[in-house]
């Protein structure tokens, strides 16, 4: 006659032993030496659990700084600083001897020429050295200068010269710069607000406005100001200086085959460093 064990206890324990033991066979069969393959970290050749956070680390800290050279780079501006008119320097790329003005807004009068953005000494308005363009009174205006140097040009920066009526005054003020070379746009520079000028913004209502980047060689040129809304809106310009050959100690905007490049160094860093914990 057969006997059925009723001790719940005993049925229990025998259960759980059961499962725990299809556990650890489970366990041995993923992780022990019966899987070599997928023997993972715990084999002998291959990375560790604390190998690969390091690896982690590494190739963090490697990202950061590469972004962080990135990110210093891109922050590079332009230097607006109080100024009076340049003068002349006949062998500049940008002296008018060395350039045609193809193109160009109209300026305020006859009187206003406008060679004389590019060290001229000819216009007799206000006084020689200084260009005015003619006013559009409230009105936010754009003007254009197109124009062609005698021989190629390797730009890698300018000297922009403004000057406003006098402290407070809006009129003869421009709100922003762009210079294109060979049709693409190279620098864009925003200087006071609408409503503000360069007073306010800069300390003195003469200003230089100096920029840098990649050096590009070009032979054709525009420059483009906007105006503010004084009543008087023609800008007047100064002067209008190139800088050639290199950045002249100010860091340059990165270009995007240099941003992938150093993208490219860090991932192949990467790789490198893994193979080299693998083996």
């Amino acid at each position: 006659m057969r006997q059925t064990d009723l001790n719940t206890g005993r049925v229990a324990t025998v259960g759980v032993t059961g499962w725990m033991g299809a556990r650890r066979e489970k366990f041995r069969n993923v992780y022990g030496s019966g899987n070599p393959q997928a023997a993972g970290s715990w084999q002998p050749g291959t990375v560790s659990r604390f190998e690969k956070q390091k690896e982690k680390v590494l190739i963090f800290l490697t990202t950061a700084f590469l972004l962080s050279f990135l990110a210093s780079t891109a922050m590079a501006s332009p230097v607006i600083t109080p100024s009076g008119d340049p003068g002349r320097t006949p062998s500049n790329p940008f002296d008018y001897s060395n350039l045609t003005v193809t193109q160009n807004s109209a300026t305020y009068s006859s009187g206003s020429d406008i060679r004389d953005v590019f060290g001229g000494s000819f216009s007799t308005l206000e006084a020689p050295g200084r260009t005015i363009f003619a006013d559009h009174p409230g009105q936010v205006t754009t003007y254009d200068i197109f124009f062609t140097t005698n021989s190629a040009v390797s730009l890698a920066g300018y000297s922009l010269f403004l000057e406003e009526d006098g402290p407070g005054s809006l009129n003869r003020s421009a709100t922003n710069f762009e210079l294109l070379a060979n049709g693409n746009v190279v620098s864009n520079v925003a200087l006071a607000g609408t409503g503000s000028n360069y007073a306010m913004r800069f300390g003195s209502d003469a200003i230089s406005v100096s920029d840098t980047f990649s050096p590009v060689t070009a032979t054709t040129f525009e420059a483009i100001f906007t105006s503010n809304i004084g009543f008087a809106n023609g800008i007047r310009v100064l002067g209008f200086q190139a800088e050639v050959g290199s950045q002249s100690g100010l860091t340059p905007n990165p270009e995007p085959s240099t941003i992938s490049l150093a993208l490219l160094a860090g991932l192949a860093f990467a790789a490198f460093y893994r193979r080299r914990i693998v083996r």
